[in-house]
């Protein structure tokens, strides 16, 4: 069985990061952590802490990635819960195996289960390790 060892981080896919971040900072008394482009994925991300919990803000650059994709399907909003687990190819293997369906892409180091199987939440596991 797959257990979660902790919540790593929430992640909210939105057009405006920066915006996002000052409305949380105002709202919340949210704390920017870092700020960074991700090329590979074609997003950038502005990570807060908000109650000592991390939130990602994704920000699509081009309609080409998953960001941009699942704002236009569903907009603005929550895009994934990410939990660390202890051994990742296991809990993969055993998703699998109980007929969840889940991404794993060579070299990453997660995996994504897919919403349908999950009461419509994506969710990111990380290895603790």
């Amino acid at each position: 069985m797959v257990v979660a060892k902790k919540l790593r981080h929430f992640a909210l896919a939105v057009k405006d990061a920066e915006a996002t971040a000052a409305v949380f900072q105002k709202a919340l008394g949210a704390t920017v952590i870092d700020r960074t482009t991700m090329e590979k994925e074609k997003q950038y991300r502005v990570s807060v802490s908000v109650a000592g919990v991390r939130i990602n803000l994704l920000q699509p650059n081009g309609p080409e990635s998953a960001v941009a994709k699942d704002i236009a399907r569903r907009g603005e909003g929550l895009h994934c819960i990410c939990f660390d687990v202890e051994d990742l190819q296991e809990a993969a293997r055993e998703l699998k195996d109980a007929g969840l369906r889940v991404a794993v892409k060579e070299g990453r180091s997660y995996v994504f289960i897919h919403p349908q199987d999950t009461a419509g939440v994506m969710f990111e596991l990380h290895s603790s390790e």
